[in-house]
């Protein structure tokens, strides 16, 4: 028996949500949960659950689910501060703005929170095109409108 997995980014509640959207039980849905949306690693822990539910639990069809309103419009220098404020040294943001010389990533790029359907745009292109993902995975990204309706992407 097939089943499929959703990756919840957000609120756990999206998981009911998508859960009805999908006409599909817990039973039959293997989840992963991250209370925030990020780009995926191609080799980070969440792609290797994939691969890994794709190969002992015949999963064909991931969901990525996705909230508009997880979306946070959060300022690069009020980050900072805060970070500052809590002990983070000066000198560790210079690594940080050395990578993002090859990057090309700010530090609110990296937390990937102003940009909720861009973030779920790229994570889906980088699983459809990942070397070590079977071709027959379906990704499909879910995200849940502002009017509570969600959208395929």
């Amino acid at each position: 028996m097939t089943k499929t997995l959703i990756y919840i980014c957000g609120d756990v509640q999206l998981k009911d949500q998508a859960l009805n959207f999908l006409n599909t039980t817990r039973e039959d849905v293997i989840t992963i949960q991250s209370n925030i949306q990020t780009e995926l690693q191609p080799f980070g822990s969440v792609v290797k659950s994939i691969l890994v539910s794709a190969f002992k639990e015949h999963v064909t069809d991931i969901y990525i689910v996705v909230s508009k309103k997880d979306q946070n419009e959060i300022e690069e220098s009020v980050v900072r501060g805060w970070l500052e404020s809590e002990g983070i040294e000066k000198e560790t943001f210079e690594v940080f703005d050395y990578l993002d010389q090859f990057s090309k990533q700010t530090l609110t790029d990296w937390l990937a929170v102003n940009a909720v359907e861009k973030t779920l745009s790229k994570n889906l292109e980088m699983l459809k095109s990942h070397p070590f993902l079977p071709k027959k995975l379906n990704f499909k990204g879910l995200l849940l409108e502002e009017n509570k309706e969600f959208k395929i992407v």
